[in-house]
Parts: structure tokens; sequence; C-alpha cells
């Protein structure tokens, strides 16, 4: 009986902290596997010392400071990490692996996740070491714990945007959740708030083909609210410069499937819109999809040249979410005969199936994405960009980077 009521006392004090889901728990569904006291202390001492070091925190948080700039980094920019991507939270505890944001491409021989790296983002408006404020999104705290690291040339406002879409009482600079930053619900101030539950949600498991239906902080896109997508069981963490795929190399889970859509621009400045284009998240910010302004960098028909068709010319931005026509260079893409897929240059799909089978991704429905591009988080390269632009010229023999897509661009014969 003693157990027992010890029992319900813990599992009250659990479910109080709004955290944890112990159905999820209990029967190894949750989507972080493991002890729970490797991100959980419930009283913040053992041995007569504190756990952590920081203090005692919200969600009885065994690691970082909740009240720093940005608190994701207390388990996801560990100082120890020496610039690997993946790094145990609790030596010899395989389920303790966590995934870290700054990796050094010199430490893991050009490997990184889909997202890319912080690493080379710097507050500096020169570049230093490979490093400057252009290399990627300058988030609060990731070069400092005290934030202080805003965009040397930006300040806080995102290019093709306005400094309102990620302004709130919380924070004015961006952060990785909340209302001022891309993970969990936009419209919640508080970062760890605003992903409750999305790491410890049965949905993060449970789930046909990896495919996430957008419809909570959980079952969204890497926990991008209202993003559509199947995600890749380790983050797409490799060296993918020149891996030209097959179609039916999509349907294996090391790979992400993006959803775009076909419907033109999508979204507002806390949705990305009924289809779950992660175009129109990344709208939410870059010149929001309302009113599709002549500022915006998310743009499409309302910014397209003259005539009738679809793919008319001049353009005056960059177009996303836009099917890759037959008959043009680009349904030509990725520029191999026969292949389907590059990982180097990633585009989307308007239509996704829940299953993942061989054949559900077709090429009339392949769209190109702002993460065709980008890295999500940053590179180490100017803008963010998957590749040097500087290297994309005509004398080109080789069709990568923009040559993936503009496949008539290059020298190929030569």
């Amino acid at each position: 009986m003693k157990r027992r009521g010890i029992f319900q006392v813990l599992l009250t004090v659990a479910l109080s902290s709004g955290l944890i889901f112990i159905r999820g728990v209990m029967r190894s569904e949750a989507g972080v596997k493991g002890a729970c006291s490797t991100c959980h202390t419930m009283h913040n001492s053992q041995s007569g010392e504190e756990v952590n070091k920081e203090g005692a925190q919200s969600y009885l948080i065994s690691r970082g400071n909740l009240n720093a700039a940005n608190p994701c980094l207390g388990c996801h920019k560990i100082p120890t990490a020496n610039g690997e991507f993946l790094v145990r939270l609790i030596e010899n505890d395989p389920n303790s692996l966590v995934p870290q944001v700054n990796v050094d491409l010199a430490v893991t021989n050009g490997k990184v996740s889909a997202a890319g790296t912080y690493y080379y983002t710097t507050r500096d408006k020169t570049e230093q070491n490979g490093k400057s404020c252009r290399k990627g999104h300058n988030v609060a705290g990731m070069e400092d714990d005290n934030g202080g690291n805003e965009d040397g040339w930006l300040g806080v406002v995102p290019p093709g945007g306005t400094e309102d879409c990620i302004k709130s009482n919380f924070s004015n600079q961006l952060t990785c959740a909340g209302a001022s930053g891309c993970h969990g619900d936009r419209n919640i101030a508080d970062p760890l708030a605003s992903i409750k539950g999305g790491h410890h949600s049965p949905a993060a498991n449970t789930y046909e083909g990896r495919y996430r239906d957008g419809n909570t902080v959980a079952s969204s896109y890497r926990m991008l609210l209202g993003v559509k997508g199947r995600v890749a069981s380790r983050w797409e963490y490799g060296d993918h410069r020149d891996e030209i795929l097959d179609q039916a190399d999509l349907s294996g889970d090391d790979i992400n499937i993006y959803q775009g859509t076909d419907k033109g621009v999508q979204g507002s400045k806390r949705h990305p819109g009924p289809d779950g284009s992660i175009n129109g998240f990344c709208g939410e910010c870059h010149g929001c999809a309302e009113g599709n302004t002549e500022n915006g960098f998310h743009s499409l028909r309302g910014l397209k040249g003259e005539g009738n068709s679809e793919m008319s010319s001049p353009w005056k931005r960059h177009p996303t979410d836009i099917v890759m026509k037959a008959n043009t260079a680009y349904w030509d893409y990725p520029g191999e005969k026969g292949k389907f897929y590059s990982q180097e240059v990633p585009v989307g799909f308007a239509k996704i199936s829940k299953t993942g089978t061989v054949n559900d991704l077709q090429k009339s429905d392949r769209v190109v994405l702002c993460v065709s591009c980008h890295r999500a988080h940053g590179s180490q390269y100017d803008d963010a960009l998957r590749w040097d632009y500087r290297e994309m010229k005509t004398s080109a023999t080789k069709g990568s980077g923009c040559f993936r897509c503009h496949t008539d661009k290059y020298n190929k014969n030569q």
C-alpha cells in the first residue's frame, strides 16, 4: 500500500507538471524514451547537491536555465558536445541521445542534419574564421547565454517581413520556440509551454509511414505547428552533397518528405495554411502570405511576370510552391537521367500519402521549396544556403546547386 501511495503522489506531480504523458511512458509509446530523470528532477536535490546547477526550474527540468534567453539550448546546445551531432545526456545511456544544433562540420567530416547548423552564425557583419551574421538565423542565446547576437545587418527584423511577426511580451529576438520562434504553438509566448506534449506524445511514434498531419504540435512536422510531411528517423543526418536518388529511395525512413502545395500562397503570421506547406510556414515571417505584398519573399502568383502560363517570366522573387511542369527544363530535375530526387537540393510534393509506398510521390506533384536552397537553421555558406552561390557559374560541367533545377543553364555537354 505504501508503494502504491508513493506512486500516486509521483503520478500527480508528473501530471501537474504538464509535460509527461504517463500512458506513453508506461507503454513505451512516448516520443522520448528512457529514464525520466534524464530530463527531470523531482526536488532538484541529490546527495546533498543541486541536480540542476542553475537552480530549481519549471517543469522539473534537470538541466539548463529556463530563464535564459533560449531555454531549449539547455539540451540542444551542450558545451561538452565538441561539435558533434548526437550527444548522450547520460553517459552510457543510448536512450539519452539528443541532437545538437551547433555542429562543427570539421568535426563531423561534413555531415549535418537537414536543418543545418548554427555553428557558423555570429553577430559579426564581417566574416571571421568562416563565421558571420550571414550564415543563418540569429537565434537568441546561440552565441552566448544572454542573447545579444542579433543580426549585425538586420537586427531582429526578418528579411522580407516585419518585426511584428516575431514580437511578443516574451522576447523580440528570434528563439527556438514560442511566439518569437519557430517550433511549437506560435500563439504561446513561453517557449517550453508552446511545445508542450511535443517530446512526450505517443503521436511522435504512432503514425503511418512517418507522416505528420499538422493538427497538433506533437503531430506536426518537427513540431512546426500546422506543417505536414514525413520525417526522417535520424534528422537526415549525413553528407548528401552528391546523393541523387531513385523514386523508390524516398519510401525509406531516412529521407524527409516535405509538404508543398499547388494552390498558391497560403498562410498567415501564425499558421502555414490549410495545405500545411513548409513554404507557408517560412512565409509567416519572411513576407507573410497575408496580402502577398511586393516586399514578401514568399511570393508566387501575385508577383509573377506577364503572360497566362504558370511558368511565365520574368519573376520578381524566386517562386515557391510552384509545380515543376512538364516540357520545361525543371522537369529534368535533378539533372541526371532516370533519377528522381537530390538530397542536396530537395523539393516538396503537393500530394503526400501517409503510407509512404514506393510510387506514392509523383514528378507531376514536385514543387519548389524555401528549403530547396536554404538550411532552416544555418550553414557554412552565406544566407544559410545549401551550397556556395558564388560557385554557380554557367561554365560549370556538373549539375550541382542551382543547376539541379535549372538544368539548361550550364555547360553539361562539355
